[in-house]
This record gives structure tokens, sequence and C-alpha cells, in this order.
């Protein structure tokens, strides 16, 4: 009985169930992603149709991770070859090392995007089982830790190169914190996730109606105007604008940019626009008219 109590208490025990039971996670999950089998779709089917506002933090996550055999099989990898080594006492501790990085990013995804209960305590269970190993080895990781740093102090040279870099990487971020204000009248508060889409409703030509495509347009900051039509409905192009609110003129350049080029239907050139409640009413000096309703494209909170 007194070898039975001892064995419940010795750290080696407990330090095998954490080292395995982790193993056994991670080396699970590792090769559903090898396999390409955790990210291979989108369910139910009807999601794949739907715009990105609608879809929830789970579909988000699911359709960013899957969209790439090769980063799923990667990830995997990471978190394979770290559990295997979990399974040998000599090389645990490089393998909880390994595995740290990717337990934290496993929940962080999990909670930040609001993915299922069942996930998120995996994620939990898996991060504090990770450190807990960590902290069976605090002895191998005060040698290793006095080894890298112990004897090495920092010059004063070395101190002013991280200081420069610092300054260099950080402070051009922090004076384009501006970026997140440009925005217009037709633009909407599109950095608090409230951009404007404009459907068109109506187009005349002197006073004629005609025939128009499904069309939505936006304006964007830094004077990128984009839209949504029956020729581009894959288009990841824009063309550039200007607008003049006190003078209510728009000027779309006819040049475009990016990727799918080659719409059919596109605003250019110089316009008039007015507002009614949610209308945008935008004229040309050739008798034109377009008819365009307003709304705010609100995020999916789920």
């Amino acid at each position: 009985m007194s070898k039975v109590l001892r064995f419940l208490k010795s750290r080696e025990l407990y330090y095998g169930m954490a080292r395995y039971s982790l193993a056994a996670l991670m080396l699970s999950f590792g090769m559903l992603k090898i396999l390409g089998m955790q990210f291979n779709t989108i369910r139910p089917f009807a999601t794949w149709s739907q715009p990105l506002e609608k879809l929830s933090g789970q579909q988000l996550t699911w359709a960013f991770m899957g969209h790439s055999m090769s980063l799923q099989v990667m990830m995997g990898l990471l978190e394979f070859i770290p559990a295997c080594l979990l399974l040998f006492r000599r090389t645990a501790l490089a393998g909880a090392f390994l595995l740290l990085p990717m337990t934290i990013g496993v929940f962080l995804v999990n909670f930040q995007m609001n993915l299922w209960t069942n996930t998120k305590l995996d994620a939990a269970f898996m991060l504090a089982v990770n450190v807990l190993i960590l902290l069976f080895d605090k002895a191998r990781l005060r040698s290793i830790f006095n080894a890298l740093f112990n004897g090495n102090k920092a010059t004063a040279t070395e101190f002013g190169i991280a200081i420069a870099i610092l300054a260099l990487a950080t402070v051009p971020r922090l004076l384009s914190h501006h970026y997140k204000n440009d925005q217009n009248e037709l633009t909407g508060d599109w950095f608090n996730n409230g951009p404007y889409a404009y459907q068109l409703i109506r187009e005349t030509s002197k006073g004629q109606p005609l025939s128009q495509p499904s069309t939505t347009v936006f304006f964007g900051p830094n004077g990128e105007y984009s839209e949504m039509n029956d020729s581009n409905s894959k288009s990841g192009s824009y063309k550039l604008y200007s607008i003049d609110s006190k003078s209510h003129i728009i000027e779309i350049s006819p040049e475009e940019y990016g990727p799918w080029r080659g719409s059919y239907y596109s605003l250019s050139g110089r316009l008039n626009y007015l507002f009614s409640r949610d209308t945008l009413t935008i004229s040309n000096d050739d008798g034109n008219t377009w008819t365009l309703t307003r709304r705010a494209i609100i995020r999916n909170p789920d």
C-alpha cells in the first residue's frame, strides 16, 4: 500500500500523464491537418454563397484555414513533430517549447473567434497542460536561461541598435494612425465594421429609363472606389476617386487597379451627387443619372 501511495504522490506519474495526454491530442489534431481533414469544408454548403458580412466567426475561421492545403499540412507538422518529442523524456522539454506557440495560437483563435464550446475547452486544456509540462521542468528551464544570459550582458551599442530598430519599426505606424479616420460621407464608419454599400436601383439617360445590371458600389478609404456587378462578382480591382463635399462633386478615374480587371459597367469621370436620407443620386453633364440606395454593412457579431 505504501508503494502505491508513493507512486500516486510521485512527480513522475503526473509528469507522464501530462506529456502523454498532450501528445495524444496534438498527434490527433496534427494528423487531421496533415491529411486535410480538419478544415476540409464549411457546412452547410449554402454557406458558400453567403456574403462575408453574414458569416460567423466559426465559418470565417474554417474558410481561412481551409483555403490552402499547404497551410494545413504545415500547421499539422508543427503540431505532430513536437508531439512526438513529448513521448520521450529526453526530448519532452523541447517538444513542450515547440508546442507552446501552437497551443497559445489555438487558444487565442478559439476564444477570439468564438468557436465551439468543446473546442474552447480542448484549447484551454492543451495550453494548461503545455504550461504544466514546462513547469515540471523548471530546473532545466532555469539552467537554459542562465546559460543564455549569464555572462552575456548587452552592450551600449546593442541597446542603441535595439532602440533604433524599435523606433524605425513602430514610429511610422504610430504617425499613420490617421488612416483609420480616412472617411467621408460616402464611406461610412468602415474602421468599426460599418462601411456603406450602394445598390443601383435606377438609371436614366436624359430622363429616359435604362435597363441596368445588378450593381453595388463602394467608396472606400484612400480614395478607393469599387463595385460588384453581373460581370465582376469576383472582382478585386478598384478605381481611384476624390470627393468635394462642399460642391457635392465626385471624380472617379477611368483606370483600374488590382486583379480581375475589365468590368463592363462602372461609374467614372466628373459626377455630381446628392443625398436624400439613404438615397444617393449621381449625375453627369451628359444627362445620365444613377439612383442608389445606401445601407451600412454590419459584420455578423457571432
